[in-house]
């Protein structure tokens, strides 16, 4: 962002009880049936129309607190209303086919996600970044049985920038689609996070890689039957088993006969479901000995399903997770879960960033940015013990 600073701002020689004090000897007051503009509170403060404009609409947080509070001042003298201003502008320049900036963007996420370290570390950075650019945020939270596509009222009169999506691919393509069709969006631009869907940018993890990383090396300890827990239809969880497959036929065998399956009920939110899913995949497989976790936060559950059946990690089983948001600690405190780091907070970041971008039309094309993720081994992964599969 370009910033134009003036005296007053930077601290030159011009102080501004002397700014004050020219501008009331040499800008009188503005003629009773005349509207005022800007330009009438610029030549009041003595501040050119660019500083003005800054303090008047949410851009003034690199202003000095004097000259930010002397232009609120001159503005309400002489009846400069900002916001009835900023209304007439846009419609004009709709009218020439262009749009003004609200200096607003929008964040829709489903309401179960905040509470996630996942979701919240990448919407913490997307805050940040976002005011850091003096840019306000509509935060549109969704319940499961709540229309997710459902716009408010501020985006349907054209009141967002751009948008960033965290859902998966099946309702942020519903959002996309609902919002291309909003004559006051249109073709404004949307960023989504987690998974890439056509036309939009996209910012993503390199699950594949991960899936891939965690695959390596657990067939480097020695484990040839794996159990992959974790809920399909993301395309997330697509590339890590692609991953794990890619791995296994590098290790010369087959995926069909090394990979193994299953998915937890709800999204593995209920504790319950999970244990049940868990232990008859067990039952079922008993000559399982590593298991990949869908993510960090699910896998003290896992722990606490297998010793009710007596089994210990890593003695029993070997366990990875995913994402390094929730540790898995032993009776010294220590985390103990190998698992893939992912860099969330430089996700959002870059997700922000890349939106910015394209509303301030210094990108002006859709960019996929993939974030590499990095295998991070602790104490839950270690050569299985053949002696121990009966249990």
């Amino acid at each position: 962002m370009v910033r134009i600073l003036d005296q007053a701002n930077t601290g030159g020689p011009i102080a501004a009880e002397t700014l004050d004090l020219v501008s009331e000897e040499t800008n009188p007051p503005v003629p009773a049936g005349k509207t005022a503009t800007l330009q009438d509170v610029a030549d009041r403060c003595g501040l050119s129309k660019t500083t003005v404009r800054r303090a008047l609409h949410g851009e003034g947080r690199a202003l000095r607190p004097a000259t930010f509070e002397r232009v609120r001042a001159a503005a309400a003298e002489i009846g400069y209303d900002p916001e009835v201003h900023f209304a007439a502008r846009s419609m004009g320049l709709r009218r020439q086919g262009r749009t003004a900036l609200n200096h607003t963007v929008a964040v829709f996420l489903p309401d179960d996600t905040l509470p996630d370290p996942y979701f919240f570390r990448m919407y913490q950075a997307i805050c940040h970044t976002i005011s850091q650019a003096e840019f306000d945020i509509i935060s549109v939270l969704r319940t499961p049985q709540e229309d997710q596509a459902r716009l408010p009222q501020n985006l349907l009169r054209g009141g967002a920038d751009g948008v960033l999506l965290f859902h998966n691919r099946l309702r942020s393509s519903a959002i996309l689609e609902r919002l291309r069709a909003v004559p006051g969006f249109g073709a404004r631009p949307v960023v989504t996070l987690v998974e890439a869907i056509p036309d939009c940018s996209s910012v993503c993890a390199d699950d594949y890689d991960g899936g891939y990383a965690l695959a390596t090396h657990l067939l480097q300890l020695g484990h040839r039957r794996l159990l992959h827990f974790e809920a399909d239809g993301y395309r997330a969880v697509e590339a890590r088993i692609a991953g794990h497959r890619q791995a296994c036929r590098d290790y010369g065998l087959d995926p069909d006969e090394c990979l193994i399956c299953a998915q937890p009920p709800g999204g593995e939110r209920e504790l319950l479901g999970v244990r049940l899913a868990l232990l008859g995949a067990l039952e079922r497989h008993p000559d399982v000995t590593a298991i990949f976790a869908r993510n960090d936060y699910v896998a003290p559950w896992i722990v606490d399903c297998l010793e009710r059946w007596g089994l210990r990690v890593p003695e029993d089983l070997s366990l990875v997770g995913f994402d390094e948001v929730r540790p898995l600690l032993n009776d010294r405190r220590e985390n103990i879960l190998t698992t893939v780091s992912v860099p969330l907070r430089e996700m959002g970041r870059q997700a922000a960033a890349l939106l910015l971008d394209r509303i301030m039309g210094r990108a002006t094309e859709d960019e996929h940015i993939v974030c590499p993720v990095s295998l991070v081994v602790r104490a839950s992964t270690a050569p299985p013990r053949p002696g121990l599969l009966s249990h």
